[in-house]
């Protein structure tokens, strides 16, 4: 019966997986949209190839700007509540922007691990087009978009000055092996898709970067930054910090900043 009952569970579990990895099982979409109130940014909407109308907010200071950011957040939340994150670094002196993925917030369509790595590079260009020629251009990625950001990295390496990969899964399977039952994450990493892994992707990146994890961190395990970290070539840092999931900016505000500055070469 315990046999019959086992066999069931993976038999399952293979057929969500399989079916779902490249979609809602790593991407939630219903957070609701809050409107944003009492601070000043722009809404953007940008039409991929395939017609559907994706959304950012941007905003950028009214003084000197020291560089730009894109901001890939994690698979919760939308734009209305991440943009609480971009806005110290404004603050500070940077523009930024952060967008939704297909599906999130004011966003079209459904995300998968394909068309994420699409909309990522979308904003990207957009901007560059909104930066001043010469403008260090850095890439933070929360999370889920940590994993992304060493892709999107990667592949624009000639855009993209340096990277921030904070509290990002090494990749799609490891993650949901680290989240599954024992008796179940022998197969998972047999079923759940990694169409691109930070932790072999990192090795080929040839610009700064910043890892940032709390060894507090109860969503994605400390161990994966590491492991990110040590793959990664110099120039890098590793930021051990103390906190919830992608809370450096709330927590360590001046902090985040002066390390940001450092990374672009700014003192």
């Amino acid at each position: 019966m315990m046999s019959n009952l086992f066999k069931l569970l993976i038999i399952l579990f293979m057929a969500i997986f399989t079916g779902c990895s490249y979609n809602s099982s790593f991407y939630y979409t219903k957070s609701e949209y809050n409107e944003i109130q009492n601070i000043d940014y722009e809404d953007v909407y940008l039409v991929n190839n395939d017609g559907i109308k994706l959304n950012a907010v941007y905003m950028q200071p009214k003084g000197r700007i020291k560089g730009s950011v894109l901001l890939i957040h994690g698979n919760g939340g939308n734009v209305s509540g991440w943009i609480y994150s971009i806005k110290p670094l404004v603050d500070a002196g940077y523009r930024a922007i952060v967008f939704d993925y297909h599906g999130y917030g004011k966003s079209e369509g459904k995300p998968n691990h394909k068309n994420v790595v699409t909309d990522a590079e979308l904003f990207l260009n957009y901007l560059i087009k909104r930066a001043n020629k010469d403008e260090k251009l850095v890439i933070w990625g929360c999370s889920l978009g940590g994993n992304l950001s060493v892709n999107i990295a990667e592949r624009n390496q000639d855009k993209v000055y340096a990277l921030i990969d904070e509290a990002g899964f090494s990749s799609h399977s490891d993650i949901a092996v680290a989240m599954m039952p024992w008796f179940i994450k022998p197969f998972a990493r047999l079923t759940v898709a990694a169409p691109y892994s930070s932790k072999k992707i990192i090795k080929k990146l040839k610009i700064p970067v910043l890892i940032i994890h709390s060894i507090e961190d109860e969503t994605v395990p400390f161990r994966m930054g590491v492991k990110v970290f040590n793959n990664a070539n110099e120039p890098k840092e590793f930021w051990k910090i103390k906190g919830k999931h992608c809370y450096a900016i709330t927590d360590y505000k001046k902090e985040f900043i002066t390390k940001l500055d450092s990374l672009i070469g700014l003192k």
